[in-house]
């Protein structure tokens, strides 16, 4: 009598957003303003060096390296070196237990490499617009991309090497520090006046540190933490107006009006999708 083997899959990629490789030459300088979102994106080094800011965190990452942002995690890439540089994006819905990816930055191995450069090989042979619709429309290139992505996340989950690139230099552990300050009064209404006297550095100083490495001003990062922790708070079963007076908003109308600014939902509408 035949016995069955039941496979639970731990990790599946449901949709893409985006998919594509990008090259910045020696010459050439790149900045990317920053963005937070409700899905995951992988950022994967495929030459040169890249600085990239995962919340309060800043990174130097180099080829082989492997960072996955969170949803909703707020996040900036610059080209890092006078050196060609290169690097694929993926981003995507994902379901399951992927903890492990969080706050993390990886140094793949061959093998994991090599899962990588068939990915790379797989969406080579399209422009962006015809690997767009290749994916939209459910092809075999997408259903390769993200078995052979989900693939990556199983090995990195048993058999993972974490490296430690955070940036230590005086203008990254400030940025980290004044992001702390921020998390520690979400409840409130801080101002950046406040961080710079906490952190007793000048106003220009945070207002640059935070246009390097956040591409916003204090405010709207500040904005940006009490909507993340807004979501957790539906997702635990608050209502927008427990929210609303637990984050310090005005009233629940504003709070309402700022998370749909955020994330392109109302709090309610959010709630159901969940």
């Amino acid at each position: 009598m035949w016995e069955k083997m039941c496979v639970d899959k731990k990790i599946n990629i449901k949709s893409f957003i985006t998919c594509f490789e990008k090259h910045i030459f020696r010459d050439e300088d790149f900045y990317f303003d920053g963005e937070s979102h409700n899905f995951w994106e992988m950022v994967y080094i495929t030459e040169g060096e890249w600085g990239i800011s995962a919340d309060d965190r800043v990174y130097n990452l180099t080829e082989g390296q492997v960072i996955f942002h969170k949803p909703m995690e707020f996040h900036k890439h610059w080209k890092n070196s006078k050196i060609k540089s290169g690097c694929l994006v993926c981003s995507f819905e994902l379901e399951g237990d992927c903890s492990f990816l969080e706050g993390n930055v990886f140094k793949l191995s061959h093998n994991q490499r090599g899962l990588v450069e068939n990915i790379l090989f797989a969406i080579r042979k399209f422009s962006r617009d015809e690997l767009y619709k290749l994916l939209d429309q459910g092809s075999s290139v997408g259903h390769y991309v993200a078995n052979t992505l989900e693939n990556l996340f199983i090995l990195l989950s048993e058999d993972s090497k974490k490296v430690s690139t955070v940036a230590d230099s005086a203008d990254a552990l400030l940025f980290n520090k004044s992001v702390n300050i921020l998390k520690q009064h979400i409840s409130s209404h801080i101002t950046t006046e406040n961080v710079a006297s906490i952190c007793n550095v000048s106003v220009s100083k945070i207002n640059k540190l935070f246009a390097s490495y956040a591409g916003c001003g204090v405010h709207s990062y500040l904005i940006k933490l009490k909507i993340n922790e807004a979501i957790l708070l539906l997702r635990d079963g608050h209502s927008s107006k427990e929210i609303s007076n637990k984050l310090g908003f005005n009233n629940q109308n504003y709070f309402s009006i700022t998370f749909k600014r955020e994330t392109g939902l109302s709090p309610m509408n959010y709630k159901k999708k969940m």
